[in-house]
């Protein structure tokens, strides 16, 4: 057993673009806690925690990026793939958790009402805060999008909703440091809302993935690439599924019924190349019938011939 080495060097890019941003992440979210602490912001203390919460978050997906990178065992027979699956599950929960955090603290400060310091210190530690995060998420969405994988993307998406975060603790302390005390609280219950907003498409990303949905567009491509073989007569029982990053597809295949095992074995193999040229992230299991009308014609000249002696 081994690993392929393109999967060796996805999973090198996964990790550096998660240990880079975990690195950024973790410099905003020390700017924004001592600005909090300095100002008395709950909008700014909320990003703070949402961003120290994505060192958990990065700690997710390396063990996930570690586990795919493990070859087959007796016990995964089909490999560590899912992994990335369920760290989503947990990023996503994550942001939830964050959301709630954020809820807390504004709801807090709302009812107790504050007095506000520093407030241009707040202010600029939240929009170093916002472009870390929005340099952050472009970078683990290209990354994710290159290497297929769903959680990095995820983890992406979830960037740029702390980017937006940022954006409204700037405006919240700072309309507060203006006189509208109330602001700061009220942009912290918005900041919760959008967030949970903005995690409809990865929850319906991994409600997708759970249930083994895939794009028919794709399946049909691998239906024409296998059909294109010479000595393939028809493709049928297209069936895929994702595990991780890699699209497992089963289908059939009709050759002839006279041909030699070792030319179904080459056609099969031809069909192979043909299809993962088509769709690099497929891993085929294919199976070999003979044609039915040639079959059916075969077995009825025996039964006729078996008659006849």
């Amino acid at each position: 057993m081994h690993q392929h080495p393109e999967m060796a060097e996805e999973s090198r890019q996964a990790r550096k673009a998660v240990i880079v941003g975990a690195v950024a992440l973790g410099v905003a979210a020390i700017v924004e806690a001592v600005a909090a602490h300095s100002s008395a912001s709950a909008s700014v203390l909320a990003d703070a925690l949402h961003n120290a919460g994505d060192a958990t978050t990065t700690v997710i997906l390396l063990l996930a990026f570690a586990l795919v990178a493990k070859p087959a065992s007796a016990r995964y027979s089909s490999g560590y793939g899912r992994a990335e699956d369920v760290a989503t599950f947990f990023v996503v929960a994550v942001v939830a958790v964050s959301a709630a955090i954020a809820v807390a603290v504004s709801l807090m400060r709302l009812g107790g009402g504050a007095s506000y310091h520093n407030v241009g210190l707040a202010v600029g530690a939240a929009l170093l805060s916002m472009a870390i995060n929005w340099g952050v998420g472009r970078y683990k969405l290209k990354v994710g999008r290159k290497i297929g994988s769903s959680a990095l993307m995820a983890d992406g998406v979830h960037s740029r909703i702390d980017a937006l975060a940022s954006a409204g603790a700037a405006t919240g302390i700072g309309l507060a440091g203006l006189g509208l005390q109330w602001a700061d609280p009220v942009l912290g219950l918005v900041i919760a809302a959008l967030m949970i907003w903005m995690l409809r498409g990865t929850l319906k990303g991994l409600y997708e993935r759970m249930m083994e949905a895939v794009e028919p567009e794709l399946l049909e491509r691998v239906r024409v690439a296998a059909g294109r073989v010479a000595g393939v007569q028809a493709v049928h029982d297209v069936q895929g599924r994702w595990v991780g990053r890699r699209l497992i597809v089963n289908l059939h295949i009709d050759c002839r019924g006279s041909l030699s095992l070792l030319e179904a074995a080459s056609i099969v193999r031809q069909v192979e190349e043909a299809v993962c040229l088509e769709v690099p992230s497929a891993r085929l299991e294919i199976h070999a019938d003979p044609d039915r009308a040639g079959y059916h014609a075969h077995h009825h000249a025996d039964q006729h011939g078996a008659a006849s002696s």
